[in-house]
């Protein structure tokens, strides 16, 4: 996959699907340890050790942009969680499911590799 040429609603689908499979094999992680992992802005360090390298082709500015939209999609969602209880990957899903309605709406602004809106 070539890197940062996805535009909405790829970008958020294609890191979706990456989350669902890992949901799929078993994987898990708390809540907690997303909340840190978003809020230390490591959250794609984690991301592209899960998945093998398969999320290396968000660019920088993307990576940057979804970051912010999980920081704040955290901050505002610190009691609820988006309805889920025990799985941070599906919490990561949520949150991109609610940057899919954002973006749909002109609440998300995300940019390409040549620093462009998409």
């Amino acid at each position: 996959m070539s890197e940062g040429n996805y535009t909405y609603p790829v970008v958020f689908t294609l890191l979706g699907l990456w989350l669902n499979k890992l949901v799929d094999e078993g994987e898990s992680i708390s809540l907690d340890n997303v909340f840190n992992e978003i809020e230390n802005k490591t959250v794609w360090n984690l991301l592209d050790e899960k998945t093998n390298g398969r999320t290396k082709f968000y660019n920088e500015l993307q990576r940057e942009e979804l970051s912010n939209y999980f920081f704040t999609a955290a901050q505002n969602d610190a009691n609820d969680r988006s309805l889920v209880n025990n799985n941070g990957y599906c919490l990561l899903i949520a949150y991109l499911l609610d940057a899919v309605v954002d973006k749909g709406a002109g609440m998300v602004t995300l940019f390409d590799s040549k620093n462009e809106k998409i």
